[in-house]
């Protein structure tokens, strides 16, 4: 509840101020007919509580996936994901622990770009 809480305000604050920056784009191999971008990063807690959400568009649509990403220890977990930026926020919970990166994973190529 309380990381549900966070996420929302930091988006929304992020959203209605000019610290935003352009969407980064991320290469994800194991996936080439789909883009990637990060379009939220908020470093957080001396980069050991990082909030990333990122973008898929692929040949099913767009879907947005939020997750936690501790960058010292390159672990993350999954906080939500949703076809819309507001419905993947709806659905935000913290329940899963955390998890080891699987190189050449997705979660691998996004905790990459936002960690480096």
């Amino acid at each position: 509840f309380i990381m549900k809480i966070y996420v929302s305000i930091f988006v929304s604050c992020l959203l209605f101020t000019s610290a935003i920056s352009a969407a980064e784009s991320v290469r994800v191999p194991s996936d080439p007919s789909s883009t990637y971008k990060i379009v939220v990063k908020d470093v957080g807690r001396a980069r050991s509580a990082l909030v990333v959400i990122s973008e898929r568009k692929g040949r099913s649509g767009i879907i947005y996936a939020i997750r936690e990403v501790n960058c010292l220890t390159r672990k993350f977990r999954y906080l939500s994901k949703g076809d819309t930026l507001d419905e993947a926020l709806s659905r935000v919970k913290s329940s899963n622990s955390m998890s080891s990166l699987v190189t050449g994973s997705i979660s691998y190529y996004i905790v990459s770009a936002a960690c480096d």
